[in-house]
């Protein structure tokens, strides 16, 4: 009871019930990948090996299977949404290529399923693996479940810091990209960009993982430069919230950067950007006129996160400033070969932390192309 009692009430602290706009309040519950690394040495290799078999072709599972394995999917919002779909297609083709026989069940909004206990769905189907996209309410109650129960292997998915609380009684595996490093990053090159009195903005999250990590953590990153943020507002993960929020901002400072700390967040940054544009397009200054003046941006602009239909077009055509890209089906991948090597006995890594890149407009069309391609291998066909 007391294990389970930890579980429940870390699930409380890392949905941000006690978050602030600038504290960092899941930091304290996770481990960092060095942290990790250095508590258990003896994973660094593995994560390694399997950083090399993910960048590499497929290699046949080398087993015989007596049936298929079962994998059982606790998706974050739609299963129609860019990321879900990116995930979901990335992760059968591997699956096809590695000659893995396998059955996928798929739970895309766990509140709306007509049963009184999700978890007992789930043991129901009885899924050999069991791949968590998030850890609100909802799926932080099935997953201390699963984990309690011990039969099916867990796997976080989009989440590369191990959770402390778990540490002793860990999932199969984690799998993931640096958020904080992403973010500092990203400060490094609007500080090499943006002139020195650029006015600042920042649509973050109301709380959570990604707001502490991310979204906090570019505000410190940015404060750690001596940068001022003057206006830092808390929105709905959407497109619609932002888009008003940024609107808000625009009408007070039309050439303001606005950081978006989502790719939501930054679809409803660029509509408001280029909406204002097109009513007050005598306020939008030439690259001319940017270079005779000694700072400020010559119009608004924002970030992205590499998962725009338009990402290309954004970046060559001003509205987004720069882009930080994750190699995203590099993560289904992992999931898929960290299946497979467990399905023929192999010791696989705990941790997987995947690769970013950032994408800005000094790059020409063609390599911005090459990127994206790299970064959706298998899914870019959904574009």
């Amino acid at each position: 009871m007391r294990r389970l009692f930890c579980i429940k009430l870390f699930a409380l602290l890392l949905l941000g019930v006690c978050s602030s706009a600038q504290a960092m309040n899941v930091l304290p519950y996770v481990m960092s990948s060095q942290d990790f690394y250095r508590a258990w040495p003896d994973q660094r290799p593995l994560s390694e090996q399997l950083s090399a078999v993910v960048n590499s072709p497929a290699d046949p599972i080398n087993m015989r299977q007596v049936s298929p394995v079962r994998v059982a999917f606790l998706l974050s919002g739609k299963a129609s949404s860019i990321e879900n779909k990116s995930l979901l297609l990335s992760f059968k083709r591997r699956m096809k290529e590695l000659g893995i026989a396998y059955q996928i069940t798929v739970y895309d909004h766990l509140q709306s399923l007509k049963v009184a206990n999700p978890f007992e769905l789930i043991k129901k189907e009885k899924p050999n693996y069991l791949v968590a996209t998030d850890l609100n309410v909802m799926q932080s109650h099935v997953v201390e479940r699963v984990l309690q129960q011990g039969k099916i292997k867990v796997i976080f998915f989009n989440l590369s810091t191990p959770l402390k609380n778990w540490k002793y009684q860990p999932p199969f595996m984690y799998v993931g990209f640096n958020q904080l490093k992403t973010v500092q990053t990203l400060a490094s090159y609007l500080d090499r960009q943006l002139p020195k009195n650029t006015k600042l903005a920042a649509l973050v999250l109301p709380s959570g993982y990604l707001n502490d990590l991310r979204c906090n953590g570019f505000l410190d990153a940015m404060a750690s430069r001596n940068r001022h943020i003057g206006y830092v507002q808390a929105v709905a993960n959407n497109e619609e919230a932002a888009y008003v929020a940024a609107r808000r901002i625009l009408r007070k400072t039309p050439n303001a950067f606005i950081f978006s700390c989502t790719q939501s967040i930054s679809n409803g940054v660029v509509r408001a950007i280029k909406t204002y544009h097109n009513s007050h397009p005598h306020q939008v200054k030439s690259k001319a006129e940017r270079v005779s003046e000694e700072g400020g941006l010559p119009s608004a602009q924002t970030n992205s996160w590499g998962l725009s239909v338009h990402e290309v077009d954004h970046l060559i055509n001003g509205p987004v400033m720069v882009s930080s890209l994750f190699m995203w089906d590099d993560l289904a991948i992992a999931v898929a070969e960290g299946i497979k090597g467990s399905m023929e006995g192999k010791a696989e890594p705990m941790l997987y932390v995947g690769r970013t890149m950032i994408m800005s407009p000094e790059q020409d069309s063609t390599s911005l192309h090459l990127m994206l391609q790299q970064a959706y291998r298998y899914s870019a066909v959904i574009w």
